[in-house]
């Protein structure tokens, strides 16, 4: 299940003050590399699908990621869901 399929859930699923914390590959990190749409995400799309969480943080950094041992694209993910 990706991040697109959890957009609805997770904003729910969270207590007020409740924090998403996502990385997954910018769309630009599978030129040249066979990676699953699910975890491939357009520029500015993480804070779209998660609307009603308020951005702590975005970024789409050129970084060595989480889960790899290369430099890619990423995008990066920080939001919390509104107190009251």
């Amino acid at each position: 299940v990706g991040a697109r399929e959890l957009s609805d859930i997770v904003p729910r699923s969270l207590r007020p003050g409740g924090v998403l914390v996502l990385e997954a590959f910018h769309r630009d990190a599978t030129k040249g590399c066979p990676i699953g749409g699910a975890v491939v995400f357009d520029p500015a799309e993480l804070p779209s699908l998660f609307k009603p969480l308020r951005v702590v943080r975005y970024q789409e950094p050129l970084q060595i990621a989480d889960f790899g041992l290369e430099r890619v694209h990423l995008v990066q993910l920080c939001a919390e869901k509104p107190v009251g």
